[in-house]
C-alpha cells in the first residue's frame, strides 16, 4: 500500500500534465458505488428493470455540475497539498465512466488518467462526491414533501408548549396543590374555634347563674343554700353562713332567758353584726370574682365566635376557589391533553408522509474504493 505522502507526491508530479499524448500510457482506476431504491409499496415491479431505471434517471444527476463541484471540493478535501487545477481535474474526468455492474446493485466509476495515482485519487473522489450529493438530494426531496406539515407539526407544538406553559402558571397562580391543604388547616382551627365557642358558653352560662345566686344570697341571706362547687370562695361564704345561723340560735335562746340590755344578749348582738358584716364581705367578694369571670367569659366568647364567623367565612372563599381553581384546572387539561393528541398524530403523519417520501429515493454509499493501478491500459 502506498502512504499519503508519496500518493500527494506523484500528485504534484501527476499535475504538471495530466492528459496523455498519443504513444503514452493511460491508467483506469475503478471505484463502486452500491445503491439500493424501495419501489412504491403495493407495487408489482421487474427489479433488474426498475433498478435500471432508476439509474439511468439518476446518471445525469451524477454527471452534473454540482457533482463536478462536490468532486474538485472532495478532492481537494482528501489532497489539500495538491496543486493540480481545477481545470486539469476537469480534463481527466471527461473521459470517466458511470456504468450500472449487470444483476447487481452496484455502479462502476472508471477514471483514467497518464497518472495512476491521480485516477485512483478522482475515482474515489467521484463516489464519495455522489454519495454525498445523493444524500442531500434526498434530504431536499424529503424536506419539500413534508414541507407543509412539518409546518403545522412546528405550529401545533408552539401552541401545546404555550399550553403547558400556562397550565403550570396557573397552578403556580392559583395554588391548586395547596388548596385542599390549606382547606383542611382551615377546618381543623374551625372545629377548634367552634369547640372554644361551645366550652365559653357554658362558661358564661354557669357565670351568670353564679353572679344571680351571689346577688340574691347578698339582698336575703336566709335564701342561702348550698352553693355549686364552682361558685368563688364558696367554702369561706358556707363556713361564714353556719356561723351566722349559730350566733342567731344562740341569740334566740338568751333572748328566751334575758332582756334586750342584759350583758350577754349585748355581746351576742354585737357577736350577729360582726359575724353578718363578715358574711356579707364574704358574698361581696364572691360576687364581684363572678362578676369578673362572667365579663372575662363574656369576652373570650365574642372572640372566639368572631374567629369562627371569619373562619367560616374563608373556608366558604376557599370552597369557591377551589371549584373555580378545579374549573379552570380542569379546562386546561382538557386543551393540553386535546392539544397533545393533535401534535403526535401530525408528528405521525408527517412521518409517514417522509417515509412515502423515501420510498422514491436511491439510497447510495461507497462499496469499493479504487486502487492505484499497476499497469496501464483499461481493466
Amino acid at each position: 500500500m502506498k502512504t499519503k505522502a508519496f500518493i500527494i507526491g506523484a500528485l504534484c508530479v501527476a499535475a504538471l500534465t495530466t492528459t496523455a499524448s498519443p504513444g503514452e500510457s493511460v491508467f483506469e482506476a475503478k471505484s463502486e458505488i452500491t445503491f439500493y431504491v424501495r419501489p412504491p409499496e403495493g407495487s408489482m415491479v421487474n427489479y433488474s428493470d426498475y433498478y435500471e431505471e432508476v439509474v439511468n434517471t439518476y446518471l445525469p444527476s451524477w454527471r452534473s455540475e454540482a457533482v463536478v463541484t462536490k468532486i474538485l471540493q472532495q478532492y481537494r478535501a482528501n489532497y489539500p497539498n495538491s496543486t493540480m487545477t481545477d481545470k486539469e481535474i476537469i480534463e481527466v474526468l471527461a473521459d470517466s465512466e458511470l456504468k450500472r455492474v449487470p444483476r447487481a446493485r452496484l455502479i462502476e466509476i472508471a477514471v483514467r488518467s497518464k497518472s495512476p495515482v491521480i485516477a485512483a485519487a478522482l475515482a474515489n473522489a467521484y463516489a464519495e462526491a455522489i454519495e454525498s450529493f445523493t444524500d442531500e438530494e434526498n434530504m431536499r426531496r424529503c424536506e419539500k414533501a413534508v414541507a407543509r406539515i412539518h409546518e403545522q407539526v412546528e405550529k401545533q407544538k408552539r401552541m401545546d408548549d404555550d399550553l403547558a406553559a400556562r397550565l403550570l402558571k396557573f397552578r403556580m397562580e392559583h395554588s391548586v396543590d395547596n388548596l385542599e391543604e390549606q382547606r383542611a388547616i382551615f377546618n381543623k382551627s374551625l372545629s377548634t374555634a367552634t369547640a372554644n365557642v361551645f366550652e365559653y358558653e357554658k362558661r358564661v352560662k354557669e357565670a351568670k347563674e353564679w353572679v344571680d345566686i351571689l346577688e340574691t344570697v347578698q339582698n336575703a341571706p336566709e335564701k342561702f343554700g348550698e352553693l355549686p362547687a364552682g361558685v368563688p370562695q364558696s367554702s369561706e361564704i358556707a363556713t361564714a353562713y353556719t356561723k351566722l345561723q349559730s350566733v342567731k340560735m344562740e341569740l334566740a335562746k338568751l333572748k328566751e332567758m334575758y332582756t334586750a340590755q342584759h350583758p350577754s344578749m349585748v355581746a351576742k348582738e354585737s357577736e350577729l353584726k360582726a359575724v353578718s358584716r363578715q358574711f356579707n364581705d364574704d358574698v361581696e367578694r364572691a360576687y364581684k370574682t363572678a362578676q369578673g369571670d362572667l365579663a372575662h367569659n363574656e369576652s373570650q366568647l365574642a372572640h372566639f365566635k368572631q374567629k369562627r364567623d371569619e373562619l367560616k367565612k374563608w373556608i366558604e372563599d376557599f370552597r369557591l376557589k377551589i371549584v373555580k381553581a378545579d374549573a379552570g384546572l380542569k379546562q386546561l387539561e382538557q386543551e393540553k391533553k386535546i392539544s397533545s393528541a393533535i401534535y403526535q398524530d401530525l408528528l405521525l403523519k408527517e412521518n409517514h408522509v417522509r417515509i412515502a417520501a423515501e420510498q422514491g429515493c436511491i439510497l447510495v454509499r461507497v462499496g469499493r474504493h479504487a486502487k492505484v493501478p499497476t499497469r496501464p491500459g483499461r481493466r
